[in-house]
């Protein structure tokens, strides 16, 4: 598929209201730069990491996954191939490349589930003072994301194959 100049654009406002937007939003609202004795240096609330959580969550959804999918894919092919190949150099770069990739999608989708509760069982105690401002960021942060996949629909609808003629 060929990438456009709508098609870039597209990509940098969906990573953008999904994920640059949101980001600053949760730090504006709960990240402070301390002067006292008390605060020294950059700190975050424990629901503004929550929510950087999720953040993060959405862009691995949206962004990272693909690339996973792609890489099971190949990991797929990778094992289908070892089970016809008979040239030992072209087996043992074969067994090489499917621990690489097996080990590298155990590792990405290990991570993720492990942080997401152990930052919940962290900023759960903290955040019932907290609920209200977090609803409102929450309801910002999900008008960005609305934005956002609003820059995603004109970004699928956006497709040019390489080989048409271009008509000024």
């Amino acid at each position: 598929m060929k990438w456009t100049k709508k098609k870039i654009a597209y990509n940098i406002l969906q990573l953008v209201f999904y994920g640059v937007v949101p980001i600053v939003l949760i730090v504006l609202t709960y990240g402070g730069i301390g002067n006292t004795k008390e605060a020294v240096g950059f700190k975050i609330a424990a629901p503004g990491i929550i929510l950087l959580a999720l953040v993060f969550l959405c862009l691995k959804k949206l962004f990272i996954n693909r690339k996973l999918g792609d890489a099971h894919a190949q990991l797929n092919q990778l094992k289908a191939d070892l089970k016809v190949k008979v040239d030992e150099k072209e087996v043992t770069n074969i067994e090489n490349a499917i621990k690489s990739l097996g080990t590298a999608e155990v590792l990405l989708n290990a991570v993720v589930p492990v942080l997401l509760f152990a930052l919940m069982i962290i900023c759960c105690k903290v955040m019932e003072a907290q609920i209200v401002k977090l609803s409102g960021t929450c309801g910002f942060v999900l008008m960005s994301y609305l934005v956002g996949t609003v820059f995603s629909v004109l970004d699928a609808r956006e497709v040019k194959s390489k080989h048409k003629e271009v008509k000024p």
